[in-house]
Formats: structure tokens, sequence, C-alpha cells
């Protein structure tokens, strides 16, 4: 149901975070479609980690545009934004993946990101330039993290095909 859905929505997993409005509704439509109450993060989580195992649907040249004219960084608060994310994160070896998964994450992200530049922007579209700068290689990798238990899909995977 979940892979239908994507697929009908075309909407690129790594594109939903510049996207949060058609995040929201996407994941509205997920919820009520399947009778769940799955968060944002946990679903795009999900998404995003079968993706990266090759284990995703692949939408090819059949996939909405995204036209990135709604939220334009100087250079300035791009960088500010990297010492945001390599104070807060990196340096307490919470990777940059984890934001787009947590909202309180992405809420202090944007918090602090209004005290250095005086502008409010949805933590998520901030996350979403940090990926950006991360695929050009350009962003501080964080340590790896030691997590006591890991908890998997298994209930979403049982309805998500």
């Amino acid at each position: 149901m979940l892979r239908r859905l994507y697929k009908l929505w075309r909407i690129p997993t790594d594109q939903f975070d510049k996207r949060p409005e058609d995040k929201a509704r996407f994941v509205r439509a997920w919820n009520l479609r399947s009778s769940r109450d799955d968060s944002e993060g946990d679903l795009m989580h999900y998404m995003k980690t079968k993706r990266k195992g090759g284990n995703w649907e692949k939408l090819g040249a059949d996939h909405q545009r995204y036209s990135a004219g709604s939220v334009q960084f100087s250079d300035e608060e791009l960088k500010a934004a990297e010492e945001i994310y390599n104070r807060l994160f990196a340096s307490a070896g919470i990777g940059s993946d984890n934001i787009g998964y947590d909202q309180k994450m992405a809420d202090m992200l944007s918090s602090e990101f209004a005290i250095a530049t005086g502008r409010i922007v949805n933590g998520t579209i901030i996350y979403a330039a940090l990926m950006a700068i991360r695929k050009r290689g350009n962003l501080v990798k964080a340590g790896r993290v030691q997590r006591g238990s890991q908890h998997g899909f298994g209930d979403i995977d049982e309805i998500a095909s």
C-alpha cells in the first residue's frame, strides 16, 4: 500500500524534506489509508532506509520536478547552518539523517538558525540544504553512535507492499 501511494505521488524520497507541506499531506494520506498513526520522521526513515538498501521503488523520469524557488540561502546562511549542525549534532555523534527523522532536532536547527541569521526557516528546509552540501562531500561526518537496541520496521513492512 505504501509503495503504491509513493508511486502515485511521484515525489522522490529525498525531495520530501524540501517540500514539508507535501510531506505532511503524504503522511496524512498514508495514515488515513493504513489506519496507522506514523510520524513524518518514522515514515521517511522507513522509506529512505529501504531506498538505501536498494529495496524501494524507483520513479525514474516519472517524478514531480522540484522547483527550489521558494527558499534560497546566501553563502553566509549556509555557512551558519553548517556551523550549527557541527556544534549541535556532528560534535555529539548525531548523523545528519537524524534531523530528517526527528522533528525536535529540526526545530532546534530552525531555532538556532534564526538566532544566528535573524531569518526564520523551517528546520526541514535547512536540513534539505545541509543534505545538498553532504551530497557534494562537504559536510562534516558525525562519529558512529552506539545504540542500545535496533528497532526494525516489521509492522510497516507487513502493509507497505
